[in-house]
């Protein structure tokens, strides 16, 4: 590749990565992500499962003791719940720390007062510095991607410039013009 490709291709990929990271920071917003941890002492009660902790009628509950501008079916989907023997984990991810934080300790709270049938403690609440950006992996697989057809784009253009490649065709090198031909592609 001459230097004049080899600059198109880097210009190419460099453009199309500058637009693939304006596009992520303007267009996908942050999600950070609060974790509260709630235990239920073993006893001869069985354990509820992950999702009759998320259900309907708590997440209406919720909202309706905190005056929360959010619809349940907003709440669902950012609330998460794994499990873990008797140890549950409350993930939520929203746009705002705060809001991250404020809904994943509520939550908790929440679910200490709601099943007040079970032993339940609460081992940790979820604090600003313990808040993780969720958005960071996706932004970075559309910069690379971004990338990566930028490079595909400076090859195509190449490509399209020169379809008949000069190099092959005309008087053979001298270093090869010892050896005899082998055979000619015919023309018509």
């Amino acid at each position: 590749m001459t230097d004049n490709k080899l600059i198109n291709v880097i210009l190419c990929a460099l453009i199309a990565g500058i637009i693939a990271a304006l596009g992520t920071f303007f267009f996908i917003d942050n999600k950070y992500d609060a974790v509260s941890k709630v235990s239920i002492a073993d006893s001869d009660i069985e354990l509820p499962l992950a999702k009759e902790l998320k259900t309907e009628e708590i997440i209406n509950s919720l909202i309706e003791s905190n005056d929360w501008e959010l619809t349940s079916t907003e709440l669902m989907d950012a609330i998460k719940i794994e499990q873990d023997d008797n140890t549950y984990l409350l993930h939520t991810s929203f746009n705002n720390k705060e809001d991250s934080v404020q809904i994943a300790n509520e939550y908790t709270e929440h679910l200490v007062t709601y099943f007040n049938g079970y032993e339940i403690s609460v081992d940790e609440l979820s604090h600003l510095s313990s808040v993780s950006n969720q958005s960071i992996l996706p932004k970075v697989l559309y910069i690379s991607a971004g990338v990566l057809i930028g490079v595909l784009i400076g090859i195509l253009m190449n490509v399209m410039r020169n379809p008949n490649n000069k190099k092959t065709s005309g008087k053979r090198p001298e270093s090869i013009a010892k050896y005899p031909v082998l055979g000619t592609i015919k023309v018509y």
